[in-house]
């Protein structure tokens, strides 16, 4: 049968407006299809996202509860610093207040030193002490500067109590004082020990007969310093004259 050009143009026309309209449908569902699935994914990974969320806060929430048993635990022991607002905590082992520490200290070194005072080392033991009470009596001798540089109560050395070694004189017992408190000195010896100068104070710096000079037990020796034997229980004093040794209750005997 023949078909007539007329119909078959109308029926191309069909066939060609179906296939437009399908694909216009295809590709409005494909667009609605895109649009849905990203937010689908979306709530997918919030959820899954939410509920480790809820897991970390948990094992936080589990590790700070544990810090603080952890905490009073060794409270006793250690002592527990935040620094501002950074989050966390610096434990720091066995530490003492800085008070009780130094009160400790003080306590500790009082007592030491009373029980030094009260139990020397042996018995065996001497006394000395260094005194220039009288160069104030004659300051218009003396240079300002050096008078100015010398202790203002006259003393160098308050009584010292040293124990005595085997062939201790006044001379080894006062060199040994004199480089424990590190004070300047300055001998001269040729056949023996002749003082010179101490703490910087020296012969002829008060006028042409000041000098030092020592006594024993309150005796002036006519023996150089290193020639006597120091004994238990000596006090030796020395003192410094501007007079020869009138003015400290000595006159030189040559």
């Amino acid at each position: 049968m023949k078909i007539s050009k007329d119909v078959r143009d109308i029926i191309l026309f069909f066939v060609i407006s179906f296939m437009v309209i399908a694909s216009l449908f295809f590709s409005f569902v494909l667009v609605e299809n895109e649009k849905f699935l990203p937010e689908a994914k979306n709530d997918i990974e919030v959820a899954y996202i939410g509920e480790e969320t809820t897991e970390i806060l948990t094992s936080v929430e589990s590790s700070e509860s544990s810090t603080e048993q952890t905490t009073e635990t060794v409270s006793e022991s250690t002592t527990i610093i935040q620094i501002d607002d950074t989050p966390g905590f610096i434990e720091v082992p066995n530490l003492v207040p800085v008070g009780e520490v130094e009160s400790e200290e003080i306590q500790s070194v009082e007592i030491a030193t009373e029980a030094t005072t009260e139990k020397p080392l042996s018995d065996n033991v001497c006394s000395i002490s260094i005194n220039f009470s009288t160069v104030f009596k004659n300051a218009d001798k003396i240079e300002k500067y050096k008078l100015d540089s010398l202790p203002s109560d006259g003393v160098i050395l308050k009584p010292y109590t040293c124990e005595i070694k085997e062939g201790d004189t006044v001379f080894s017992i006062l060199e040994r004082v004199l480089v424990l408190e590190g004070i300047q000195y300055e001998y001269n010896k040729t056949t023996n020990v002749y003082i010179e100068g101490i703490n910087n104070l020296y012969e002829f710096d008060c006028g042409e007969l000041s000098g030092w000079m020592y006594k024993v037990n309150g005796e002036f020796l006519n023996v150089a310093c290193d020639a006597y034997k120091v004994q238990k229980g000596d006090v030796i004093e020395w003192v410094y004259t501007c007079d020869l040794g009138k003015d400290v209750g000595n006159e030189y005997r040559g």
